[in-house]
């Protein structure tokens, strides 16, 4: 478990990796759970709801759930709200139809896994953002770079300034 963003001594998201099957448990707010790599089982009360990798689940309050790996490793975001929340999946493409980013938003602002482009695609950034601003880790991908580079969310909030800035504006 990895403490990705507090708030006042309140947990808003963090990052999970099971290898094995996760206890009950509850909380007293909405849990939000997306799946970065893997699938698995979430199990809530007596539903089971199977879940492999860029897909969202939503957990109520005070429901008893837990997590039960099916392909591992299986990695999660957790995100913690008073409120059930909506997500939309988000495309934007470039005026010629290249690609640069894809990920979800609540309420119009990025939120959740991202992945971002350059114009010239040599370049990929990819990571999870909270109400906009990137949190825990993201993977930085260069053209004819074997290994990923790992980055931490301040260095992914400085690379993503290089990108264009439309990227995060919804294109007509």
């Amino acid at each position: 478990m990895e403490t990705w963003l507090e708030q006042e001594d309140r947990l808003l998201c963090e990052h999970l990796l099971f290898e094995r099957e996760g206890r009950a448990h509850t909380h007293d707010v909405w849990e939000h759970c997306f799946v970065h790599e893997g699938a698995g089982t979430i199990r809530i009360g007596d539903q089971s709801i199977e879940l492999h990798s860029g897909q969202w689940c939503s957990i109520p309050p005070r429901e008893a759930h837990w997590m039960i790996p099916l392909a591992t490793p299986f990695s999660l975001t957790l995100t913690y709200s008073d409120e059930p929340q909506q997500f939309e999946r988000f495309v934007e493409r470039s005026p010629s139809g290249a690609l640069r980013s894809v990920g979800s938003k609540r309420d119009g602002i990025p939120h959740g896994f991202w992945q971002f482009f350059d114009p010239n695609h040599l370049h990929f950034l990819s990571g999870f953002l909270y109400e906009g601003q990137p949190v825990g880790r993201w993977r930085s991908v260069r053209e004819h770079s074997d290994e990923p580079s790992e980055l931490t969310a301040s260095q992914a909030a400085l690379l993503l300034e290089t990108f264009p800035s439309s990227q995060r504006e919804e294109t007509p």
